[in-house]
């Protein structure tokens, strides 16, 4: 910037592709950076509201290059992300600047912006469709025109963020001596990509190079629609963290709160955790390698243990006063409402002016306006009360009529779990119980129609299906069957266990392909996803009949599918309790309902499976040679092989899981 200096108009002209020229002044040397390379370099100066080009001339002498599918300019070997930027507004309503031959640039000078509402950009068309869909034209107007006057309050994409340092967060690890982990083997391939990754962090300030005694590997795991993600495991480090401890609201008094509410707009922030600033002395906590050099956090990373509270923390300071009249937050779940569309349009304003004045951008692509109906916290709210998502009991809703003896027997299980909520269940359940008496002739008639139809209606509502509070432990019981995995969250009042929610899915084709440890894994995963809402920064137990999954935060090395699980796992804060099958029936009866008619993988659907069974002998001395060298050079066979020869023990499951997918198979066997 030009600061009180007199500077002479030029006969150069900058001309646009309309064919508009507009005079410019210089030119001067001043001081650029560009990706944190700083230089001196002759420019113009012009009235107007880009904050500068960069010309030809220079692009070639810097030997830039413009990466698209990246969205990076790389300049002098340094990624500089490219952000995306809206055509300007029409000629007509630009603001006409005077220039003079003399003039002096203020310090600080910006040019006037115009009265009117611009265009609505492109990055909030989706956003704006949706939002007015139910709304009357003038309402319609008044959004459209509130949209785009905060504008900026909404990201643009992956390389827009914002940063507050209204809380920062810190990693109190008491006395603990700094925990140093090396890096991980990784494959050529993988390792270009993590620098790709770390090169593009550290050119949005998210990162910079460290030399912190403290030290947590890298794990590059793929998501589901194919794309990586840098995930660093902070596990280590979590283990030595004092556990925050800051209180999450009653739900129960949340949706209270919501009480005489018309109009509901929900607002979500785009990477939320990367906007907010780390404590300058526990930056270097966050350190991480791979391999090429030591590099630390400026804003806080996923992974680390107390990032919820230090969250909700933040939330509720940005909506200070606001909170249980206007609206709502919940960790990353935030409510605005209102019992008219202009007090909705307010409030809604009033909530984007905070998160201007603290710097924060939204995710246009998870926000919803001027909604009379909203899912929020596990409830449907809407101008006619407070209703259950039917989510939550869909599984028990949906069961299909038993057809057999067995199907009879996992129905009567789950209900028997929680008869002591069902009044008079020993009569109620009569006729299904004596389906499944031995030798009986299995006939379904009307009684045990009836019978079935209200022990499903018992078992989906109160007292079984209360309020969850939050400053009760959660129980999360999870079961995989041969055909999907069953769940059930619940808490302990007054020494009884009250279902909070219930969930069961079937496996896809290749899922069901899983090793029995994986698909018990699996079962965790997918139930930590569907109950985020109630898990996510609270302190839970998941109870689970398989052993081997007590090992979940002690496993060495992750790789591909099992460190993206993991990765998932670790934002939350939970122990794992192993119980004995015949008392874990609730959820076990979950995994084996039966499938729907719609299901196309289920396994009485699918033809009969090609078997393919590999053994390994044990005694390969009459073998064929050249046989016998080939399996013992074969990298698959090596391991399988190993563990033959050291006995007829098996081995552990953090031996196996290090091993390849063909290796887990022949384990298997």
């Amino acid at each position: 910037m030009v600061v009180a200096q007199t500077l002479p108009v030029t006969q150069q002209q900058l001309c646009g592709v309309t064919g508009h020229c507009m005079p410019l002044k210089g030119p001067v040397e001043v001081c650029v950076r560009v990706g944190g390379v700083e230089e001196k370099l002759p420019v113009y100066v012009a009235d107007m509201e880009e904050p500068c080009l960069l010309g030809l001339d220079y692009l070639t002498q810097s030997e830039a290059c413009v990466d698209l599918g990246r969205g990076l300019l790389k300049v002098r070997g340094v990624n500089v992300p490219l952000l995306p930027m809206d055509a300007g507004e029409k000629g007509e309503n630009c603001v006409q600047c005077k220039l003079s031959g003399k003039e002096r640039l203020p310090e600080g000078h910006e040019n006037e912006k115009s009265a009117d509402v611009g265009p609505l950009p492109e990055h909030l068309w989706d956003l704006a469709k949706r939002s007015t869909s139910c709304l009357t034209e003038e309402q319609a107007k008044k959004t459209l025109k509130s949209v785009a006057q905060y504008a900026d309050v909404f990201s643009r994409g992956d390389m827009d963020l914002g940063r507050t340092a209204l809380v920062k967060h810190s990693v109190n690890t008491g006395n603990s001596s700094p925990v140093k982990q090396a890096p991980r083997r990784v494959a050529p391939a993988k390792r270009e990509e993590m620098q790709q990754a770390v090169e593009s962090m550290a050119a949005l300030g998210l990162i910079e190079r460290s030399d912190s005694p403290w030290s947590s590997p890298v794990v590059l795991v793929e998501k589901k629609d194919g794309t990586k993600r840098f995930c660093v495991d902070y596990r280590a480090l979590n283990g030595v963290t004092v556990k925050d401890s800051y209180p999450l609201p009653r739900i129960d008094d949340t949706l209270d709160a919501l009480t005489g509410a018309e109009w509901f707009s929900t607002l979500d922030l785009k990477s939320g955790y990367h906007q907010v600033e780390m404590e300058e002395e526990d930056k270097k906590k966050t350190a991480f390698t791979f391999g090429q050099g030591l590099w630390h956090f400026n804003v806080m990373p996923f992974g680390l243990c107390n990032a919820p509270g230090c969250f909700e923390r933040l939330m509720e300071k940005v909506l200070e006063g606001m909170q249980w009249k206007k609206a709502l937050v919940y960790l990353d779940d935030v409510i605005v409402f209102g019992r008219t569309f202009e007090e909705e349009l307010g409030q809604l304003e009033e909530v984007l002016q905070r998160l201007r004045d603290a710097n924060l951008k939204l995710s246009p692509k998870k926000c919803l306006f001027f909604q009379h109906e909203v899912p929020f916290l596990g409830h449907i709210v809407g101008k006619d009360g407070v209703r259950t998502d039917p989510l939550k009991v869909t599984a028990v809703k949906e069961w299909p009529v038993p057809t057999s003896v067995a199907e009879v027997r996992s129905f009567v299980g789950l209900c028997t779990y929680y008869r002591h909520f069902v009044k008079g269940f020993a009569s109620v359940a009569a006729p299904l119980h004596q389906l499944t008496r031995k030798g009986a002739h299995f006939q379904w008639n009307e009684a045990c129609q009836h019978a079935f139809e209200d022990l499903k209606q018992a078992l989906m509502e109160a007292p079984v299906l209360p309020y969850p509070d939050p400053g009760n432990r959660y129980l999360l019981d999870t079961d995989a069957s041969a055909e999907g995995v069953g769940e059930v969250l619940s808490q302990v009042r007054e020494g009884q266990e009250h279902v909070i929610a219930y969930y069961s899915a079937k496996f896809s084709q290749p899922e069901r392909n899983y090793c029995v440890t994986r698909k018990e894994l699996l079962a965790v995963v997918k139930s930590l996803e569907h109950f985020h809402f109630y898990l996510y920064g609270a302190e839970f137990t998941i109870r689970t009949d398989h052993a081997a999954l007590r090992w979940l935060k002690t496993l060495k090395v992750p790789e591909g599918q099992l460190a993206r699980w993991l990765g998932q796992l670790e934002q939350y804060n939970y122990h794992v309790e192993h119980r004995p099958g015949r008392v874990h029936i609730n959820a076990d009866s979950l995994s084996r309902r039966p499938c729907l008619p719609d299901y196309n993988h289920c396994a009485r659907r699918d033809p009969d499976p090609v078997c393919r069974r590999l053994f390994v002998a044990q005694d390969l001395q009459g073998a064929d040679n050249k046989w016998r060298k080939s399996q013992r050079e074969d990298s698959d066979l090596i391991p399988v092989i190993r563990w033959l020869e050291a006995g007829p023990e098996r081995p552990n499951w953090e031996e196996v899981a290090a091993e390849s997918t063909t290796t887990k198979c022949l384990e298997e066997q």
